[in-house]
């Protein structure tokens, strides 16, 4: 394992949740509960501001991330600089996600990412190939956090995510309460997601009971999700909660600019674990052109 290493988790868990997707609500079946597709419709309305915007396939971000969790790897705040590309591979015809990202505030370089051939890594000035056997540890959490950065994309369309939930409960009204701040009235539904990739398990798929929370824009304020055993039952002391804050319009979206992740030791306790604040996001198509040669990694 390799001293020191970024945190791949962070990154990809966070920089994803920017990313919107290709699809819109008129490229999915309707709902079987009309009250679901209603609110499913709203959040659409919401989250798509654009219905002609062309779906974004990259971005390059600046990122300042700040973790609190006692446990956690690294605490303190931490500023990255992030390129993403969902790249289709010419000789399958198949996505073949590319990714790169270095601390812009290190006194040295350590940069990480996959181009066109494997995963790579820069360390102390030597390229280094993740395939390698004392970099595994790296590799798989490289590998498992694409994997997550791919998944996450779904959220940025929340109605899509709706309409895939199975035994819905009642849509009801509440209030969200989180530390001192103002309690907010929220839209909430409760369902199940064949799989959601949470954070804590590395990026592994987890069957969940999910909450979404829906503030009165209709935009997708937090998200609860709590992982099911085999037999459909909730895994106590294992969910987490995710906080949307500071909306922007970016390319016919409306975008979080703040993260926070926050663990679910027992029901109604929150621990926050990190916080992201987006500094600046250029998307492509539109505002940056990437190509697959931009995550090739260095020479040498």
């Amino acid at each position: 394992m390799v001293k020191n290493r970024l945190s791949w988790l962070l990154i990809t868990c966070t920089l994803v949740m920017l990313l919107p997707t290709a699809a819109t609500a008129q490229g999915i079946g309707p709902a079987a509960n009309p009250e679901i597709e209603a609110l499913a419709q709203r959040l659409d309305k919401a989250h798509l501001t654009d219905p002609t915007a062309k779906p974004i396939a990259g971005f390059d971000a600046h990122l300042r991330m700040a973790g609190f969790a006692k446990d956690a790897r690294q605490r303190g705040e931490l500023e990255f600089a992030v390129s993403f590309l969902e790249w289709i591979k010419p000789s399958t015809k198949r996505p073949w996600p590319l990714i790169r990202y270095r601390q812009v505030d290190s006194a040295s370089t350590i940069e990480y990412g996959r181009d066109q051939l494997d995963y790579w890594a820069l360390l102390d000035g030597r390229v280094r190939n993740l395939r390698s056997r004392e970099l595994e540890r790296d590799l798989e959490s490289c590998r498992s956090n694409l994997r997550l950065a791919r998944q996450l994309i779904r959220f940025l369309e929340p109605g899509t995510e709706l309409r895939a939930m199975t035994d819905v409960g009642p849509i009801q009204q509440e209030e969200l309460r989180q530390g001192r701040a103002a309690a907010i009235p929220c839209t909430t539904v409760t369902g199940k997601l064949q799989n959601f990739p949470m954070q804590r398990t590395g990026g592994g798929q987890s069957a969940v009971e999910a909450k979404a929370f829906i503030d009165s824009d209709g935009r997708l304020l937090a998200l609860e999700v709590t992982p099911l055993d085999n037999k459909g039952k909730r895994l106590a002391g294992r969910g987490e909660f995710i906080l949307l804050q500071d909306y922007l319009e970016l390319g016919g979206r409306r975008v979080p600019m703040k993260m926070t992740h926050f663990s679910v030791p027992a029901p109604q306790v929150r621990k926050q674990q990190q916080q992201v604040q987006v500094v600046t996001l250029e998307v492509t198509p539109g505002q940056v052109e990437l190509q697959a040669s931009d995550f090739d990694r260095p020479a040498g």
